[in-house]
């Protein structure tokens, strides 16, 4: 709905309520990706997927982890790309 400031006070009150909540990072994550914050994104992905790893198959969606191992692959691709064309750009 674009009401990103909203959206991300929710979030990160759900994050400090349950910091252990693999959903709300991976959610976190997409709306920093989506406010252009990728560094930040990657973190609450890492985050997520940590979440993931430690909860119980049971209650872990497959399809999930996929994708927010892809986001945070595409996230580790851009920034390395950033840090590049950054290391670059700099005289030596």
């Amino acid at each position: 709905m674009g009401e990103y400031e909203l959206a991300e006070d929710n979030l990160r009150q759900a994050v400090n309520r349950d910091q252990t909540d693999a959903t709300v990072h991976m959610h976190l994550g997409d709306l920093y990706e989506k406010t252009g914050r990728i560094r930040l994104a990657a973190a609450q992905w890492e985050l997520s997927l940590a979440d993931f790893a430690k909860s119980s198959p049971a209650d872990v969606e497959p399809g999930d982890v996929v994708k927010v191992q892809k986001k945070l692959e595409s996230a580790r691709v851009k920034l390395a790309k950033e840090e590049n064309a950054l290391g670059e750009a700099k005289p030596e």
